[in-house]
């Protein structure tokens, strides 16, 4: 199919192919062809092909069906070209000469409500030979004639309107909130027998139920079966291929970093390097992307001087993909799965043996399929090798005592004495094809497939079947979800409501009825209360970590002692502390280039900060920079052109840059605190200002930043965290101006201004916002409150948190999920830290 897709002129086929495709290539042809095979197979339930459905004398879409004919006689010549043949013409030949072994005097065809036309013809000539006899199960009272075919395939008439008789509908109906409240209600009746394979039979109607409900079974300590298989996408082995494939493909960072985490290949490297180590590896390249924000395994490699064993790593994913794109691919494909995996002893009958020889297999079929394509690459086959290997089914062997998840048409097979059917949902139960673009249903009643309908009436019989079977109430119990696992909201199949008739009313309100969420559907519990270690802090801090003790003690010692901060692994553009330190970077340069820190001209001062930029961004990021890093330099360049006109106005009014990025130390309560202050500017006149640098989003005025609104909190805590300012009761947020002034006031005097300097998101706001320097009263109580907190610190005073916290402490809401008191054990903190 994709070599004809490939090949034909597409304007001979609009009206199959009416817009011509951006790209035409293998993927494209692939995608489209699945679809087409998908319309042969169902075509092929009835024995026909797709002139079979040209040939019809009023069909809408002759023409449409025509040029699919051409395509389909097409194909069955290049694969009569390969000694091929198709799926129908085989069936069809098979059909023409049908024999049957000597002896075999009758065919007898039980329990099939579902049976295709294919097969019925099939049947049909075989009954000119021997004796075919069709076994039904039809709950008592009922019409054979009447209620199925001649093939014991429930009819349309009868079953789409006849009402459902259950023992007690409100007794065996039960509504559940989701698919993990449903697997609950199972694994709960699973476990008050002790052989519930024997006695329990499920079926379900919702595949989303299997996943939660092997959960809650073994979580009982039952063991689940599902006989449909595991998808082999599901296997270990699969995300060393498909890494693999990303590797020839596309090895962008995030395919990189499911590579780098894949078990079977970090097993490798450490029998290759014995002074290997995993978190080591990891944590290197999470340093790396957040640094670098690297988009690709080429630009990654680019930036591993700092990180040696990442450099090792990296390298060897490079060979790996120099050798997969330029050799053959059959040979590549089997050599670096068994590269991997030459160090470790499998069984014959292990899943990593079954996966190899799959993998073998697969390889092998999409080497000989190649031939027809020439031109596809090698990172299209792999593509190709890999979605057929995920496609298949791996089957297990039934464990003794395990719960079988049946699928809802095995439901007429289950012999259990109790029955359990869940996700009897609209959808779900009775299924239904909707909007098929090649095969609406008023095509496939003229064709003999099935229809909506004839689901409807298989669906109905078999529930009857269930309930009729069991005649007891206890024996059958049907469960249904009022939303899906992502939240979407489901309805009630209509098999529960079907011929109600007086009972509809009373059904309804049973069945719509609000429901409290199940215990699976509560948010997360915590299992067990944190418990951190102590350790003690260094004599000296940053100011900016006077801050963090302000606003909650507890994080304070998380962040400073522990060292803990959130990680962003899949960082792709610059976070706020990011930007900010490119922008400080670009004036800082500036500031310190002699030609320009003296210079008034704010054309020179932008091409300076401008020149600054590109090169810090060069020596970072290379210059293949990705779309959102290109659309937040631009911003950076459009905030420092704004920043340079206003330094030039700053220098008509006097101002001269002294000093920049001045480190400081102070010695304050027992501990010293160090800073490096971004600016200071000395007056003409002689007045000095020290100047913080700014790069939030929205300008924030220096008396905004340092005080706040009390907290309820706030009242327990200690008086000198809190201020008088203009009648109004603050507390202290940020000691960092004061503290400047503080360091610098032995050189300068009392009497040193200070100042932000904003470069926010709306350029037109870049501006000066002075500390009120007209109440010395905020300075006295500054420097009393960081003394205080200093001698806090030295105290280890870090307990109790504080629950009320500003924006910047949001990162913590993933690790107190319940409130921070209530997540960590206080017993613990008293035993351990002396507290």
């Amino acid at each position: 199919w994709v070599e004809v897709l490939l090949v034909i002129k597409l304007r001979a086929f609009r009206a199959v192919i009416p817009v011509a495709p951006p790209r035409r290539d293998f993927a494209w042809a692939r995608a489209l062809a699945t679809r087409l095979i998908k319309v042969q197979t169902t075509l092929a339930e009835g024995g026909f092909r797709m002139a079979d459905v040209a040939a019809l004398a009023d069909n809408p879409e002759g023409e449409r069906w025509r040029q699919l004919a051409k395509l389909e006689s097409a194909v069955e010549r290049g694969l009569a070209k390969q000694s091929l043949l198709s799926r129908v013409t085989a069936e069809r030949n098979a059909e023409a000469g049908i024999t049957l072994p000597a002896g075999l005097r009758e065919i007898v065809v039980i329990g099939a409500p579902d049976i295709v036309p294919v097969a019925i013809r099939y049947l049909a000539q075989l009954s000119q030979q021997v004796s075919v006899t069709v076994l039904i199960y039809g709950p008592p009272g009922l019409r054979l004639a009447e209620a199925f075919d001649a093939w014991g395939r429930p009819r349309s008439v009868f079953w789409g309107e006849r009402s459902l008789i259950f023992p007690d509908f409100y007794q065996q109906v039960e509504l559940r909130s989701d698919p993990s409240a449903q697997a609950a209600e199972i694994a709960t009746l699973a476990a008050t027998h002790p052989r519930p394979d024997e006695w329990l039979a499920v079926a379900l109607g919702d595949p989303e139920i299997g996943p939660p409900l092997e959960l809650e079974l073994e979580s009982r300590q039952l063991r689940a079966f599902n006989p449909e298989g595991v998808a082999w996408n599901q296997a270990a082995f699969y995300s060393v291929i498909r890494g693999f494939a990303a590797l020839v493909d596309d090895p962008t960072a995030e395919a990189i970093s499911e590579l780098l985490r894949c078990p079977s290949l970090l097993d490798w490297w450490q029998n290759q390097e014995p002074n290997f180590v995993t978190a080591t590896l990891l944590k290197q390249w999470d340093q790396l992307r957040s640094q670098h924000l690297v988009p690709d395994l080429v630009t990654a490699g680019q930036h591993t001087g700092k990180w040696p064993m990442l450099g090792r790593a990296l390298n060897q994913l490079l060979a790996w993909r120099a050798e997969l794109l330029t050799g053959d691919f059959a040979d590549q494909a089997r050599e670096r799965v068994a590269q991997l995996y030459a160090h470790r002893d499998f069984t014959a009958d292990s899943e990593e043996a079954e996966a190899a020889q799959r993998w073998t297999d697969t390889v092998a079929a999409v080497q000989r399929a190649s031939v027809l394509l020439p031109d596809v690459g090698v990172g299209e086959l792999w593509g190709l090798a890999v979605q057929t290997f995920g496609e298949g089914m791996r089957f297990e062997t039934k464990e003794i005592g395990a719960v079988e998840l049946g699928g809802w048409l095995e439901l007429l097979w289950a012999d259990a004495a109790h029955v359990v059917i869940a996700g009897c949902n609209e959808g779900r139960i009775p299924e239904a094809i909707v909007g098929d673009a090649f095969l609406p249903e008023g095509l496939r009643v003229k064709l003999g497939l099935k229809t909506n309908p004839e689901r409807l009436a298989r669906d109905a019989y078999v529930l009857a079947a269930a309930v009729g079977s069991r005649p007891t109430a206890a024996g059958v119990r049907i469960l249904l979800g009022k939303t899906s696992s992502a939240g979407e909201p489901m309805r009630p199949s209509r098999l529960l409501l079907q011929g109600a008739g007086v009972e509809l009313p009373g059904r309804v309100r049973h069945l719509f009825r609000e429901i409290e969420a199940g215990g699976a559907s509560l948010p997360w519990q915590r299992a067990w209360p944190l418990r951190p270690r102590w350790q003690p802090l260094k004599s000296s801090l940053s100011v900016t970590a006077l801050r963090d003790w302000l606003a909650c003690p507890f994080r304070f010692y998380l962040r400073r002692s522990l060292r803990m901060e959130p990680q962003e692994l899949a960082k792709v553009e610059l976070d706020a502390r990011d930007f900010g330190s490119l922008l400080h970077g670009a004036l800082e340069t500036v500031s310190r280039d002699p030609t320009l820190r003296d210079c008034g001209d704010a054309d020179r001062w932008r091409e300076g900060l401008w020149s600054a930029l590109d090169r810090d961004v060069a020596g970072r990021w290379g210059g293949d920079l990705s779309l959102p890093l290109v659309i937040q330099l631009e911003s950076a360049r459009q905030r420092l052109a704004r920043a340079a006109v206003v330094q030039a106005e700053v220098w008509q009014q006097g101002w001269r840059i002294d000093r920049v990025e001045w480190d400081f130390a102070l010695p304050l309560g027992g501990l010293t605190v160090n800073g490096k202050i971004d600016r200071i500017d000395r007056h003409l006149d002689g007045r000095v200002r020290v100047i913080d640098y700014k790069t939030s989003d929205r300008p924030v005025a220096p008396i905004e930043a340092h005080l706040s609104s009390l907290r309820p909190e706030d009242s327990a805590r200690p008086e000198w965290l809190r201020v008088d300012f203009r009648g109004k009761a603050k507390r202290w947020v940020d000691l960092q101006l004061p503290l400047y002034r503080r360091a610098l006031a032995d050189e300068f005097g009392p009497e040193i201004e200070c100042a932000y300097f904003n470069l926010p998101k709306a350029i037109s706001e870049t501006n000066l916002i002075s500390w009120p320097e007209a109440m010395p009263e905020l300075q006295v109580a500054a420097e009393a409150c960081a003394a205080q907190v200093a001698e806090a610190i030295v105290r280890a005073e870090f307990w109790p948190p504080l629950e009320s916290v500003g924006p910047r402490d949001d990162d913590w809401q993933g690790v107190f999920h319940h409130g921070t008191r209530a997540s960590v054990d206080e017993d613990w903190i008293r035993k351990e830290w002396g507290r």
